[in-house]
């Protein structure tokens, strides 16, 4: 949705309903100058794929999941690859007990 917006630099999405939304994969893919994200009110229930979804946001800081619905992905690889300037990253509510890849 949001792949190659290399420009973009603030996104909120507060109270954006994805509640039907099962692949989110790459949706923030390659947004290189996006250093603040809100993205704490998605409903994420029906998710199934997250690969890639930061994969080349090379100038994010710092990225709260905590309140990410992860109970029912399936893959999550490269997720955060490519964030280079990453220094703060909640995941400590992650459910990964149906995750079958996390690597490469």
């Amino acid at each position: 949705m949001f792949k190659t917006c290399i420009s973009l630099n603030e996104l909120n999405l507060s109270n954006f309903n994805t509640s039907k939304v099962n692949n989110i994969s790459a949706m923030f893919e390659y947004c290189e100058a996006l250093q603040e994200l809100n993205i704490n009110s998605f409903d994420t229930i029906a998710v199934t794929g997250m690969a890639f979804m930061f994969s080349g946001c090379s100038k994010l800081k710092s990225i709260d999941l905590s309140k990410f619905n992860t109970d029912n992905v399936d893959h999550m690889y490269n997720m955060l690859a490519g964030c280079r300037e990453l220094t703060k990253l909640d995941l400590s509510k992650f459910n990964t007990s149906k995750v079958t890849s996390m690597g490469i």
